[in-house]
Order: structure tokens, then C-alpha cells, then sequence
């Protein structure tokens, strides 16, 4: 009788053990894409257009996901990773600029994966719905295993663009350097980081 309760014992604990300790390990954001927004909050851009106006972009929140462990119960798939930086304008706009990485998760697919995911939002400050949607249209390619990133097809520069935009229609960012031009709508001029 006593070595029935002993094995029963043994049996719940080796089962708590096993369930408490299947989870998944879901990795932050890594550092080396956040060199595409080398800013930090409050630091204010300047930009220049040909005829020497000039507009300022300053960042006003900056935000990189985190590694977080999912517990046993989940359904154990990790999340995009992304990470987010706010701009508000000298023009009452409101910029977003969100670098997201869809399939970096070991189990969906340790091969290549790509920022395509990332996206601009524009919109005037203070309205929630955005004006214009740039959507990301090159990227570098790249292997993902754990935290560990291995670049398979480098492109250092983000182009942002946008068939149907209100307001800004390209954005152009520089890994190591952040945003280094922009195209505006309203007088089709091109400023550039002074």
C-alpha cells in the first residue's frame, strides 16, 4: 500500500515537471535591425528640401519587443517580433515606423525570412485613423534560429512606398543611419537629413 502512494506521488510530480516545463522561448527583437531607427526620445531630425525648407521630425516614443516565454497551456507560437518609433512633425503629423518580422520563430521556419512585414503609418496628429499606409518594399533576407541571425541576402536601405498616399508617398531609412529622405505629396519635393 505504502509503495502504491509513493509510485503515485512520483507519477503526479513527474507530470507537473513535464507540463510546467513545456513552454516556448520566444526571442526579442534583435539589436542588429534597430540600427534602422538609431534614435533615442526626443532627439529631433532635420530635413531639407532644394529650395531650403526645412521640416523637423522629433521622436517622441521608441519601443523593441522583447524576449518572453510562453507557458505550457498556450498554443506555443511566437508573436511577430517588431519594434515601433513615433515622430511627431513641425507639420502636425504624426509619423509611425514599425520594422516587424513575421516567421522569426524556430519552429515555423528555421530558413529565410524578410522586414517586407514593415510598414510606415502616416497621419495628423491627434486623429486615429492613419492618412497613408507605406508599406515596406525591399529588405534584406535572413536565417533565424533562436536569437541568432544569420544574413543570407544584405540590403542595408528600407524603401517605403505608397501608390495611394495623402500625404507622404516614399521614405527612404539606412541601417546605421535611420531615415535619410522623404518624399511629400503636397509639392512633390524631396527632403533629405541635413
Amino acid at each position: 500500500m505504502r509503495r502504491g502512494i509513493v509510485i503515485s506521488n512520483l507519477v503526479v510530480f513527474f507530470i507537473t515537471v513535464m507540463l510546467s516545463s513545456c513552454g516556448k522561448n520566444c526571442p526579442g527583437f534583435p539589436d542588429m535591425f534597430m540600427e534602422f531607427i538609431p534614435y533615442q526620445n526626443d532627439e529631433t531630425l532635420w530635413f531639407v528640401n532644394e529650395n531650403e525648407d526645412t521640416v523637423c521630425w522629433k521622436c517622441m516614443y521608441k519601443w523593441k519587443q522583447h524576449s518572453e516565454y510562453l507557458e505550457w497551456n498556450c498554443k506555443c507560437l511566437c508573436a511577430p517580433r517588431y519594434a515601433d518609433i513615433i515622430f511627431n512633425t513641425d507639420c502636425n503629423e504624426e509619423i509611425k515606423l514599425s520594422i516587424s518580422i513575421e516567421r522569426y520563430d524556430s519552429w515555423y521556419d528555421p530558413g529565410k525570412t524578410n522586414l517586407l512585414e514593415s510598414a510606415i503609418w502616416v497621419n495628423w496628429t491627434g486623429y486615429d485613423d492613419p492618412s497613408n499606409v507605406l508599406y515596406c518594399q525591399t529588405s534584406p533576407t535572413f536565417s533565424c534560429m533562436d536569437d541568432v541571425v544569420q544574413i543570407t541576402h544584405p540590403v542595408d536601405t528600407l524603401l517605403f512606398a505608397s501608390l495611394d498616399a495623402t500625404i507622404i508617398d516614399s521614405v527612404c531609412v539606412v541601417l546605421g543611419r535611420g531615415v535619410v529622405s522623404f518624399k511629400r505629396i503636397a509639392d512633390g519635393s524631396k527632403f533629405q537629413i541635413e
